[in-house]
């Protein structure tokens, strides 16, 4: 009788547990929009959220979740975002840069030079200044009158020395002296000098050294840096995600096998932080503050990270395709992911520590 009562006890407890699971899950708030998620980016006063998809942009309203713009002018796919004030920029596919007045919907120019698809952007600190890539320029904009002052044509692929060399994450450093990029498919990370417009790496040398290399005529091993992204409040401090692949030459077939987070500072290379992902580190998004950093994954799952202790403190398992866009809320309260389904989901991360 004690055996049926301790087992009839432990049933209701579990159930409670997997109720009260189930009931937290069900409670985030989400929305569902057309395309697979790019980007996303909230108004620097917190009230706006815009997005970015394969298949257009929106801007909503960040507490009710309100559609309130459909920002028409791109003709495709829209890859990043940035926002500086009130003014918003997007890129995309069509080649093209549009400003946007994020108050009114208002298009307030179109910023055209580039060649190719343009998959990343980025405001320097000032404002005064909107740096846009694509796989063979980096064009650097004056704000607000839309003109070119310096292109950086070329020699991505061969100043990271591996693979295709377009640039994915753009961010300038806090003084505006340097613009930190982050290329496809390659092992390091570059810089370049807005003044000059040169391309460097003498920095971060560690990001390049000894890590491709040929085991034999049908095995590469190769390490990528898959995300990058620049410390809010600090100079040239980054975070990096790599992840070690094995590729089979004539199967083609990729075997991850180790994902490693590194948090960078100044020249020197931090240790590693420890997670559970098993597939590749889609995005890293850092909160205002520095505290905290999120990681999003083709495992469809998203992590979170205590910066100054380096440990792992939560996974937030909720979406159910890779998650695609990331980014916390400039009060650090809600961290908003996207995924290649279009679903976006708001995760509440005031009580985590």
């Amino acid at each position: 009788m004690k055996v049926i009562k301790c087992l009839t006890l432990i049933l209701v407890i579990t159930t409670a547990m997997f109720v009260a699971n189930g009931s937290a899950q069900n409670s985030l708030k989400s929305i569902k929009v057309d395309g697979a998620v790019n980007d996303l980016k909230y108004s620097p006063d917190g009230t706006l959220l815009a997005v970015a998809t394969s298949k257009g942009l929106w801007l909503y309203d960040a507490e009710t979740l309100d559609k309130i713009k459909t920002l028409t002018r791109h003709k495709k796919a829209v890859n990043a975002l940035a926002f500086s004030g009130n003014i918003l920029a997007s890129v995309g596919m069509d080649k093209t840069v549009q400003l946007w007045n994020s108050d009114t919907g208002k298009r307030l120019n179109t910023l055209q030079g580039h060649k190719d698809t343009v998959k990343a952007l980025a405001f320097s600190m000032n404002g005064k200044t909107l740096a846009s890539a694509d796989n063979n320029m980096l064009c650097l904009w004056n704000i607000p009158t839309g003109t070119i002052k310096k292109v950086v044509e070329g020699g991505w692929a061969k100043a990271n020395g591996f693979g295709n060399g377009s640039i994915l994450v753009l961010a300038f450093s806090q003084n505006d002296s340097k613009i930190i990029c982050r290329t496809a498919y390659t092992r390091s990370v570059s810089f370049v000098d807005p003044v000059r417009t040169e391309i460097f790496n003498e920095s971060y040398p560690d990001l390049r050294r000894g890590t491709g290399r040929s085991f034999s005529s049908t095995l590469f091993y190769y390490t990528k840096i898959s995300a990058l992204v620049l410390f809010p409040t600090s100079g040239e401090t980054f975070a990096t995600a790599e992840a070690s692949a094995t590729l089979g030459g004539h199967t083609g077939e990729i075997e991850i096998e180790d994902i490693n987070v590194h948090l960078w500072s100044e020249d020197k290379k931090g240790p590693k932080v420890d997670t559970n992902h098993k597939d590749l580190v889609n995005v890293l998004a850092l909160s205002p503050n520095g505290d905290f950093l999120a990681t999003g994954s083709a495992d469809k799952t998203i992590q979170v990270i205590d910066v100054g202790k380096k440990v792992l403190l939560k996974t937030l398992d909720v979406h159910e395709n890779e998650v695609t866009a990331l980014v916390f809320s400039p009060d650090d309260k809600m961290l908003v992911s996207g995924d290649a389904n279009g679903t976006i989901v708001f995760h509440d991360v005031s009580g985590v520590e």
